[in-house]
């Protein structure tokens, strides 16, 4: 066994831990860096923490396999999707949250009689600016009831089952 296999056992095991035991190595070890008491942040759903862990086990696995099987190029795609959405997290977007609310957006067009094929998603993104003595400021809101949040720019989208 080489360096890259070993590699990622730790996040494989780890994460195969959280999922099964609710135990993860990796947020344990993360508590002693948080700024505030774990119990003052918002915690994300359990359902979606459950998706996101099953994403990230059945991508470990497949690079892990393919390493071992010498399958180097397919190794390195899984292992760096792992990566590439732990760094998105750390962004702020959630790409499970994504793939789930997609998933379910196409179901509820299933469940009114649409056509899978004829659904279209639209999104629309827009920030709301003003400029106040030539600087330029940008809406942002804090909620009232959840100061652990800190202040957030608004945002959403729009979905729709219409045809064109």
């Amino acid at each position: 066994m080489t360096y890259q296999e070993w590699s990622l056992l730790f996040p494989l095991i780890s994460s195969l831990l959280g999922l099964f035991f609710h135990f993860h190595l990796v947020m344990r070890a993360a508590k002693f860096f948080l700024r505030k008491e774990p119990s003052e942040y918002i915690p994300e759903d359990d359902a979606q923490q459950s998706f996101n862990q099953i994403i990230a086990v059945i991508c470990l696995s497949i690079g892990y396999v393919s390493f071992l099987a010498g399958w180097t190029k397919i190794a390195y795609v899984f292992t760096l999707l792992v990566a590439l959405a732990a760094f998105a997290a750390i962004l702020g977007f959630c790409i499970g949250c994504f793939i789930v609310k997609k998933i379910q957006a196409k179901l509820d067009c299933l469940n009114k009689g649409e056509s899978y094929i004829n659904i279209h998603v639209k999104e629309v993104l827009a920030y709301i600016i003003r400029n106040v003595h030539h600087t330029w400021e940008l809406l942002v809101f804090e909620r009232q009831n959840i100061p652990a949040a800190g202040i957030q720019i608004l945002g959403g989208t729009f979905e729709s089952c219409d045809r064109d």
